[in-house]
């Protein structure tokens, strides 16, 4: 069974997908570059839950994705 990552589209959506956003969750959430690329671009192998936690909470706070629809809308 294969996972796809909805990152990029969830961030299209919130009108949050510009130039730099990689960098910019990267520094907000204290994950890699090279780990939210992969998420973003849906070629991540392994999603810690640690990693999904950061994730969700930039969500919350930088694109008031709603707490009760996370992890779910990523997936």
């Amino acid at each position: 069974m294969r996972i796809s990552f909805r990152l990029a589209e969830l961030l299209q959506q919130q009108e949050g997908l510009e130039r730099g956003i990689i960098k910019r969750i990267a520094e907000a959430t204290s994950l890699e570059r090279h780990q939210v690329a992969a998420v973003m671009n849906n070629r991540a192998k392994y999603v810690s839950l640690g990693t999904l936690a950061a994730l969700c909470e930039y969500l919350i706070e930088h694109h008031q994705v709603d707490r009760a629809d996370l992890p779910g809308v990523l997936f």
